[in-house]
């Protein structure tokens, strides 16, 4: 029986196994201490910020599920069946960006309790969207700013490809600047 999914393991009555390589407890420990969830919640209701949206996977469904803290005069977009898009309103909590942080393997499936609707297990948005760009866009987002995973040399620091000269290697390889670091 393994490989079966959480649902039809659940369905069946078999148990399903919450297993992981890395204890998220550092992480929500950071959260506590960096994230300032009233500040948060007030520049949501009163402040400069109009919604907030934290994508994440079901367990159970295998689609993606947005949280979203937003103003009143924010709309909730509507679902995207095409996509399996759901957004939800929310109260943001710790667990709400534990679950979107949460990579299969390394880390377990976070339960998220609240809202009662939207109640399960959660995982990492980025399994079935990768840069969550349709989110900020479906809330009316009209500056969209993409911070990259790791660190490349500006095109303007990059010299040509050269390829090897080698009789057993043609391979193009590309020669990164002193100042990044690509070139430690």
């Amino acid at each position: 029986m393994l490989g079966l999914p959480a649902v039809l393991r659940a369905l069946i009555g078999l148990p399903v196994r919450l297993t992981s390589l890395v204890d998220p407890g550092r992480q929500r420990e950071t959260l506590a201490r960096v994230v300032d969830w009233d500040r948060l919640h007030d520049n949501v209701a009163r402040g400069p910020v109009d919604a907030v949206a934290v994508p994440t996977t079901s367990v159970a469904t295998g689609g993606t599920v947005v949280f979203v803290e937003r103003k009143d005069s924010v709309e909730l977009p509507p679902p995207d069946t095409e996509r399996d898009i759901t957004y939800v309103d929310a109260v943001l909590t710790p667990e709400h960006l534990l679950a979107s942080a949460a990579v299969p393997t390394l880390f377990r499936p976070v339960r998220i309790d609240a809202p009662r609707g939207a109640a399960g297990w959660y995982l990492d948005g980025g399994v079935r969207m990768n840069t969550p760009l349709k989110p900020a866009l479906a809330l009316g987002c009209d500056r969209l700013g993409v911070v990259p995973r790791r660190r490349r040399c500006p095109r303007s620091h990059r010299p040509p490809i050269r390829t090897r000269s080698s009789r057993t290697s043609s391979r193009p390889v590309r020669w990164p600047c002193g100042s990044c670091s690509a070139a430690r």
